[in-house]
């Protein structure tokens, strides 16, 4: 009885610990996790690119 419910707990617990860890390292390197960040991320990336392309520009 004793394996099968160790069995089953690392069957759940294995993999969520794992997805854990991978969301635990993107968080640290800064990658947007929804949608709408990944957006505006994406925006405001390409507004710095633009300012530093064309100083003049951005002041505008």
């Amino acid at each position: 009885m004793y394996l099968v419910i160790s069995a089953i707990y690392f069957a759940l617990c294995y993999p969520l610990s794992q997805l854990l860890l991978l969301l635990e390292r993107k968080v640290r390197a800064g990658v947007p996790l929804s949608p709408r960040r990944r957006r505006r991320v994406r925006a405001a990336r390409a507004l710095l690119a633009a300012a530093a392309a064309d100083p003049k520009e951005a002041a505008v």
